[in-house]
């Protein structure tokens, strides 16, 4: 099974990703093995919530991270960083490059450089995105609650 994920937050990825490390860890750790029926464990959860708070991002190169976007969700964009419903949060000085997923051999991605919503008390900064994305450097989805600044971010797209 999946773990089950009931957060007003959107994070996509967040119930395949906890639910494969789980299955990792008890890979490693142990002599189980994974069986559709009548195993001998059966592990389920629900993720009903997660923060972000007081992080600084800064000083990074970030290249495009090989995951194939087509698995991503039908209307989805493929994007360098996602950030919602963050408090707390720098992202300052930054490089992001664009490049092919799925292993070199796909398309170029990701579609934007960053994707902004329900941000409050944080930064996003002198970001570099020289040909660091493929449509849009940002798109900001708005619902943001106090001090909130996002500027002085460049770049252009790869094409």
């Amino acid at each position: 099974d999946i773990f089950e994920y009931t957060a007003t937050q959107v994070n996509p990825s967040l119930s395949n990703d906890i639910t494969e490390a789980q299955r990792e860890q008890i890979r490693k750790m142990t002599k189980l093995e994974q069986v559709e029926i009548d195993g001998d464990l059966h592990i389920e959860g629900t993720i009903t919530g997660y923060d972000v708070s007081a992080t600084a991002v800064t000083g990074n190169l970030f290249r495009r991270c090989g995951k194939d976007s087509n698995m991503l969700a039908e209307g989805e964009n493929s994007c360098h960083m996602r950030l919602e419903n963050c408090n707390g949060i720098s992202v300052c000085a930054n490089t992001f490059a664009a490049g092919r997923d799925d292993g070199g051999k796909g398309k170029f991605t990701p579609q934007v450089g960053f994707i902004v919503k329900k941000m409050s008390y944080s930064v996003v900064s002198d970001n570099s995105l020289f040909r660091g994305f493929m449509d849009k450097l940002v798109i900001v989805q708005g619902e943001h609650g106090p001090d909130f600044i996002f500027k002085d971010n460049v770049g252009c797209p790869a094409k």
